[in-house]
C-alpha cells in the first residue's frame, strides 16, 4: 500500500485557475445572468424530471438515483455554480490542544426563474486544522463572506458507495463537497490542463477503488499507475499553485468518498 500512496501523491498534483480580479465582479455578475451555467440548468432539469414523476415509484427510486450518479460523475466537478447562503456556522474548536476551524454551511438554488425548485440545498461539513496553513483555501475563501448571501461556488455532489441516498433524492438536498466560494462569478472556467488532470485522477480514483475491494492486484495497480506518471507529470508543469491546491482539494475528498 506505500507504494501506491507514493503513485497517488505523484498523480493528485493539480487544481483550477485562479479567480478573475474581484474589482470586475459587476461586469461579471451581469454576464453570468445573460449566460446562466448549463451544467446547473441541467442539474436543475433532472430534478424536474423527478418532480413531475410523482406517480412513477419506479423512477424515483431506482433510476433517477442512477442517472442523478451518472451526471455527478461525468460533470467531475460543478464549476461557478450560482446559489444562496443559507446557513453558516464557523467556530473554533480545540482537540488535545490543537486548533481547528469547524465550518457548517448549507448553500440554496433560489432562482425565480425555477420555481417551484426553491428547495434545493447543498450541506457543506468541514473542520480545518489551522496548522496546515497551505491546505486551507476554501476557509479562507469563507471568511471573506462576511454579510454575503449570493455567492458562486464550484464542487461536487458526495455519493455513497457509488449512489444517492433515497432521503436525499427525495428532498432535493443534498451532502457536497466544497472546492471554491466567492460573492462573484468568474469569467474563467477551468483549464484545458486541469479538465484532463482532473479526468486523469478520477481514473486513477476508479483504480484505486478496485485494488482496496481486491478486484486488481497491487502489482497490477502499481503498472497502472506507473504508466501515467509520465502524462501527469506533463500535465502538472501545466498548473499553477493554486490549480495544484483546488485538484488536491478534490482529489482527497473524492478518493476518500471512493474507497470509504
Amino acid at each position: 500500500m506505500c507504494k501506491a500512496i507514493v503513485w497517488l501523491s505523484v498523480l493528485c498534483l493539480i487544481s483550477c485557475k485562479i479567480p478573475s480580479d474581484p474589482k470586475t465582479k459587476g461586469k461579471e455578475d451581469t454576464k453570468q445572468e445573460s449566460t446562466y451555467n448549463a451544467t446547473q440548468r441541467e442539474f436543475i432539469s433532472l430534478l424536474a424530471t423527478y418532480d413531475a414523476s410523482i406517480m412513477n415509484t419506479q423512477y424515483r427510486v431506482r433510476e433517477f438515483p442512477q442517472q442523478l450518479v451518472k451526471f455527478i460523475d461525468s460533470s467531475r466537478v460543478f464549476v461557478n455554480w450560482k446559489g444562496k447562503i443559507e446557513n453558516l456556522e464557523v467556530y473554533d474548536v480545540n482537540r488535545n490542544g490543537r486548533a481547528y476551524k469547524s465550518v457548517s454551511m448549507t448553500i440554496g438554488l433560489r432562482e425565480p426563474q425555477y420555481k417551484p425548485y426553491s428547495t434545493i440545498t447543498f450541506r457543506y461539513n468541514n473542520l480545518f486544522d489551522l496548522s496546515k496553513k497551505n491546505e486551507n483555501r476554501v476557509l479562507r475563501q469563507i471568511s471573506k463572506l462576511v454579510d454575503v448571501a449570493n455567492v458562486y461556488f464550484d464542487g461536487f455532489i458526495v455519493t455513497e458507495k457509488g449512489r444517492i441516498p433515497y432521503y436525499q433524492c427525495s428532498s432535493h438536498s443534498y451532502d457536497f463537497t466544497l472546492l471554491s466560494i466567492t460573492d462573484y462569478a468568474r469569467t474563467d472556467t477551468l483549464s484545458v490542463a486541469l479538465k484532463e488532470k482532473i479526468a486523469l485522477n478520477y481514473q486513477v480514483c476508479l483504480q484505486s477503488q478496485k485494488q482496496f475491494r481486491g478486484k486488481m492486484s497491487k502489482s497490477e495497480f502499481n503498472k497502472w499507475m506507473f504508466s501515467q506518471t509520465e502524462r501527469a507529470s506533463k500535465l502538472t508543469t501545466q498548473l499553477t499553485e493554486e490549480e495544484k491546491q483546488y485538484q488536491n482539494d478534490w482529489f482527497n475528498a473524492k478518493l476518500h468518498e471512493m474507497l470509504y
